[in-house]
C-alpha cells in the first residue's frame, strides 16, 4: 500500500506562466494496491548518437529489431542482449527514407522512399544499390517480403520480385502498391485504388509468377498495411480492420468499439492475447479478443509525448519510431497505460470549457484540448483556418471538422460517395483557404470546395497528368480566380465563374520541389519555395526571383506592406537564411531576421499567424508569441499546461488561439475581459478588421477600450492605430502609435511602412539608429535594434541609388556611409566605400 501527495496549480496566467504568484496547493491522498506488473523492468536504451533521430520504420526480423533512421541509415537492436549496432550510410543517398528491411545472413536488403532497393553488408558497413544502379521503375520500395531467394516488393510504381541469387528484378504489375504480406502459400499485395480495396495474390512456388487480382468495391481507405495472422491476413481500414482468408476468399469486417468517433488504422499486430492498432494520429487501440473489449490509449492516458511514425513488437516489448527518436515500452508500462485508459471517464470536459472562458477556480490549465474523443477525425492536425465564429480543422484523414468558438461544440463532415458527379476518396487536408461560405482545401492528389452554409461539397478535382507525389501546398483566393500551388509541378489558376483550369509550369519558373505559400501583398501575388520568395509577373505568367537571401520558405502571412515569413531547414543545411522567423518589407525590400536578434523562436517553423500586436509562431519546438510592442518572445510549453511540442498549425479567431499538433487541437484565450460586453465588443471589432472593414473596425476597437482593463489597453490601442493605418488615415494612426512609443520605443522597429510614408525611409533609418544608440550596450534591446539594421544593406542601396537618380548626391553619400558603418560584410563595405568616393567626387565637381 502507498500514498501520494499531489500539488495542483489552480491559477495560471493566460499570456504565459506567472512566476510572481504562488499557486494554490491542494493535497490529494489515496491508497492503491501496487500490482506486480507495475514494477518496470530495465529496457535497452538507444545510443545517444541516434536517440533523437527521426525514425521512418521499425521491423522485427531474425530476432532483431531494425530501425530506419531518416537521412542517416540503420540501427539494429538484439533484445536478448541489449546490444546495439549502428550502420551509417554516410550521406551517400539524398533524402534517405527507409521503409522496410529484409536481412539475409550478413546482408540486409533495404526498401527506401526514393532511392530504390539498397543492399547493406553489415560486416563492412558497405552500402550499395541492389543491382548496378537503381532498377528502372523501382525508386519507391515500401514493403519487402522474402521467400527463399526472392524478395517481393510493393512500391508506388508497381509490384516486383527480386531474385537475390541472379540479381534480377521482375515487374509483376503496374500500379501504386502499399501493403505486402505472406499467408497460405500466397504473397498478398494491396493496390491502392479509389473505388475500393484491390488485392493481388501470387503463388511463389509456381513459375512463371502470375499475379491474380480482385477488387472489393465497398471497402474504401483499406489496404495501406497488411499483417499476417496465422492462416489469415489482417488488412488496415477505416475504424478497424478486415480479416481476409486467402483459402476461401472470405472477408470479415471488425469495427472498433472504443467510443471514439473514428480513426484510421496505420499499423496492426498481435500483442498480449489481443490485437494492437496504431492509428494515423499516433494513438494506440488495443482489442482484447477474448473479452471483446476495446481500449483507446493516447497522451491523456499515459502514451509518451511523441508523434508515432511506426511500431512493432517482439511479443514482449513495444518498439516505437517517432519524429523524436526511438522509444521502447515494456509490458508493465503498457498494462499501466491500458489501465489508465480503461478508468478514464472523461468528466473533465465541462470544467475545462468553463476554465478557459472564465478563469474560474477549477482551472488547472488555460488550455482546452480537442481530440478524436471529442469528434475530430484524427489527432494529427495539418491545417487550421478561421471563418466567422468557427475554426475549421484539416487532418491526415478524409473530411473536415468545425469547432464553434461560442460553445466549443464540434461537427464533422465526411464526403458522400459522390460529389459533383465524381466518385472520390479524400485523403489528408494539407491546406485550406476560405472566401465567404466557401472553404477551398486540398491534399494528396486533389483539391475541393466545401460550402459551409449548405454543409456539403460543391466541387472536387483530381490532379491528373502530374507527378505521383504532387499535392496541394498553397491556396490563394482572389475575386475572379483561385491559385493552387502544387508540389513538383507549379501552379494552377481556376476561373471562379467558368471553373476553367489553367496549369502553369516550365523551366522559366525555376520552381523548387516545394511551393509552400501563395499570398497577396501590395497588390501583387507572392510565392514561397525552397529557393526563396518570388513575385508574380502578370506579363509573362512567371514568378520572378526577388533578390532576398531566404531559402526553405515554409509559410508566410501578409501584413500591409510587410510579409512575415517562417522557414524550416529542408533542402539546405540549417543556417542564418533558412531557419526561424523573418519580416520582409515588400516596398523597401528591408529584411529582418529575428534569429539574428537572439530570438529563441525555434528553427523549424511550420506555420504563423499575425494577430494585431502579436505574431504567433508554430514550430517543431513549440508555440512562440512575439510582441511587436516590446520586441520580446515568449514560449508556451508543458510548464504552462501545453502538452504538445510539435505545433503544426496556428490560427486566431477573435479572442481565442487555436493550435494544431500531433495530439489534436489546443485552444486558449489570447485576451480576457471582465464582462461579456467587453468580449462581444472586441469580437465585433476583430471580425470587422479581418474582413477589411477598417473604418468600422476603428470605431469598434475604440468602444472596446471602454471595457478593457489597464493592462489590455496597449493591445487595443495598437489595433485601433492599425485600423486607421490600413484605412489610409496615417496621421491619426501615427498619433496613436506615438502615444505608445513613449513607453514602448521598440515599437518603432515595427512601424517602417507608416514612418516611411510620412517622413521618408532615410529618416526612418536615422530614427532607428538613434534608438539603438540610446539602449544599453549588451542589453537585449541593443541586440534587437542592431539585428534590425543588420540586413538593411540592400534596401539602403536601393534608396541611395534612387537619391542619386533624383540628383540628391549629398544624401546618397550619407546613406552609403550608413551602409559602411553598419555592415559586417567585406563586400558590402567595399561597395559602400567605392560609391562614397565616386559620389563625393561628383559633389565636388558641382
Amino acid at each position: 500500500m502507498f500514498s501520494i501527495a499531489i500539488s495542483l496549480l489552480s491559477s495560471m496566467s493566460l499570456s504565459g506562466c506567472r512566476r510572481d504568484k504562488k499557486p494554490a496547493e491542494y493535497e490529494i491522498k489515496y491508497e492503491a494496491v501496487r500490482p506486480e506488473w507495475a514494477v518496470e523492468k530495465p529496457l535497452p536504451s538507444p545510443p545517444d548518437s541516434i536517440g533523437n533521430m527521426y525514425v521512418d520504420s521499425v521491423k522485427f526480423e531474425g530476432g532483431c529489431v531494425w530501425f530506419g533512421l531518416r537521412g542517416f541509415g540503420l540501427a539494429r537492436l538484439k533484445p536478448e542482449t541489449g546490444k546495439w549496432s549502428i550502420y551509417d550510410a554516410g550521406g551517400a543517398y539524398k533524402k534517405l527514407e527507409i521503409h522496410d528491411v529484409e536481412p539475409v545472413g550478413d546482408i540486409v536488403y533495404i526498401g527506401t522512399g526514393g532511392n530504390g532497393l539498397l543492399r547493406l553488408d553489415t560486416i563492412s558497413n558497405r552500402w550499395s544499390h541492389a543491382g548496378p544502379d537503381i532498377f528502372e521503375g523501382l525508386k519507391s520500395a515500401i514493403e519487402l517480403v522474402r521467400i527463399k531467394n526472392d524478395i517481393y516488393i510493393s512500391g508506388h510504381s508497381g509490384f516486383f520480385a527480386y531474385d537475390t541469387a541472379s540479381n534480377r528484378l521482375q515487374k509483376l504489375l503496374d500500379g501504386k502498391f502499399s501493403g505486402l504480406t505472406y499467408a497460405e502459400d500466397r504473397i498478398i499485395a494491396s493496390y491502392i485504388k479509389e473505388e475500393g480495396l484491390r488485392l493481388c495474390l501470387v503463388n511463389p512456388n509456381k513459375r512463371p509468377l502470375k499475379p491474380e487480382c480482385f477488387t472489393k468495391k465497398e471497402t474504401e481507405l483499406a489496404g495501406f498495411v497488411l499483417a499476417p495472422d496465422g492462416s489469415e491476413t489482417l488488412i488496415s481500414c477505416y475504424d478497424g480492420y478486415l480479416i481476409y482468408n486467402a483459402k476461401n476468399g472470405s472477408f470479415k469486417r471488425v469495427k472498433q468499439k472504443t467510443g471514439v468517433e473514428s480513426f484510421q488504422t496505420s499499423r496492426i499486430m498481435k500483442y498480449r492475447g489481443g490485437r494492437l492498432i496504431v492509428t494515423t494520429s499516433g494513438s494506440l487501440v488495443f482489442e482484447d479478443i477474448e473479452k471483446d473489449k476495446w481500449v483507446f490509449i493516447d497522451v491523456e492516458t499515459g502514451l509518451p509525448d511523441f508523434a508515432l511514425t511506426s511500431a512493432i513488437t517482439d511479443g514482449k516489448n513495444l518498439y516505437f519510431g517517432s519524429d523524436q527518436g526511438i522509444r521502447i515500452i515494456g509490458p508493465e508500462r503498457f498494462e499501466l497505460m491500458k489501465s489508465m485508459a480503461e478508468s478514464k471517464d472523461g468528466a473533465d470536459g465541462a470544467a475545462n470549457e468553463k476554465s478557459i472562458l472564465t478563469g474560474g477556480a477549477k482551472a488547472s490549465s488555460p488550455w482546452r484540448r480537442f481530440t478524436v474523443r471529442d469528434g475530430l477525425l484524427s489527432d494529427k492536425i495539418f491545417s487550421l483556418i478561421t471563418v466567422s465564429d468557427e475554426v475549421w480543422v484539416g487532418t491526415d484523414f478524409n473530411g473536415l471538422t468545425r469547432i464553434s468558438i461560442k460553445d466549443f461544440s464540434l461537427k464533422t463532415f465526411l464526403p458522400e460517395e459522390k460529389a459533383a458527379g465524381a466518385k472520390k476518396t479524400f485523403r489528408a487536408v494539407t491546406k485550406m483557404a476560405s472566401d465567404g461560405d466557401e472553404i477551398w482545401h486540398g491534399g494528396y492528389g486533389y483539391f475541393a470546395v466545401f460550402d459551409r452554409r449548405l454543409e456539403k461539397w460543391t466541387d472536387y478535382f483530381i490532379l491528373r497528368d502530374m507527378p505521383e507525389s504532387a499535392n496541394i501546398e498553397a491556396i490563394l483566393i482572389d475575386p475572379d480566380s483561385t491559385w493552387i500551388g502544387v508540389r513538383k509541378f507549379g501552379y494552377i489558376t481556376i476561373d471562379r465563374n467558368t471553373k476553367k483550369q489553367e496549369p502553369h509550369q516550365g523551366d522559366y519558373m525555376r520552381f523548387s520541389p516545394h511551393m509552400t505559400f501563395l499570398i497577396r501583398a501590395r497588390e501583387s501575388v507572392w510565392a514561397g519555395m525552397d529557393t526563396g520568395i518570388r513575385k508574380f509577373n502578370a506579363a509573362t505568367g512567371a514568378f520572378n526571383h526577388v533578390g532576398v537571401d531566404l531559402f526553405d520558405v515554409q509559410t508566410a502571412q501578409a501584413d500591409g506592406d510587410a510579409m512575415w515569413i517562417g522557414c524550416r531547414e529542408r533542402t539546405f543545411p540549417p543556417g542564418p537564411n533558412n531557419s526561424g522567423v523573418y519580416r520582409f518589407d515588400t516596398r523597401t525590400r528591408h529584411l529582418v531576421s529575428y534569429n539574428d536578434a537572439g530570438a529563441v523562436c525555434g528553427t523549424h517553423v511550420n506555420d504563423l499567424f499575425v494577430d494585431g500586436p502579436n505574431v504567433w509562431v508554430a514550430t517543431k519546438q513549440g508555440i512562440y508569441k512575439h510582441s511587436r510592442l516590446t520586441g520580446r518572445w515568449e514560449r508556451f510549453g508543458k510548464d504552462c499546461g501545453l502538452e504538445a511540442n510539435n505545433i503544426t498549425a496556428v490560427a486566431v479567431n477573435s479572442d481565442m488561439l487555436f493550435l494544431g499538433s500531433n495530439q489534436g487541437v489546443y485552444a486558449m484565450p489570447t485576451i480576457q475581459f471582465s464582462s461579456q460586453k467587453g468580449r462581444d465588443a472586441y469580437s465585433k471589432a476583430w471580425k470587422l478588421y479581418n474582413a477589411g472593414r477598417w473604418p468600422q473596425a476603428a470605431q469598434s476597437f475604440k468602444k472596446a477600450l471602454d471595457f478593457a482593463d489597464d493592462n489590455k489597453k496597449e493591445d487595443l490601442l495598437y489595433r485601433l492605430a492599425r485600423s486607421h493605418e490600413m484605412n489610409g488615415d496615417k496621421e491619426t494612426a501615427y498619433n496613436i502609435y506615438e502615444s505608445l512609443l513613449k513607453k514602448r520605443p521598440l515599437l518603432l522597429l515595427d512601424m517602417q511602412s507608416i514612418y516611411t510614408d510620412l517622413f521618408g525611409y532615410g529618416n526612418y533609418i536615422d530614427e532607428v539608429r538613434k534608438i539603438c544608440e540610446e539602449t544599453k550596450e549588451g542589453a537585449y534591446d541593443r541586440k534587437y535594434c542592431n539585428a534590425f539594421l543588420a540586413r538593411s544593406e540592400p534596401s539602403l542601396k536601393r534608396y541611395a541609388l534612387n537619391l542619386e537618380r533624383g540628383g540628391n548626391v549629398e544624401e546618397a553619400v550619407r546613406r552609403w556611409k550608413i551602409v559602411a558603418d553598419i555592415t559586417a560584410d567585406k563586400t558590402w563595405r567595399a561597395e559602400a566605400k567605392e560609391n562614397i568616393s565616386r559620389l563625393s567626387d561628383v559633389a565636388k565637381k558641382r
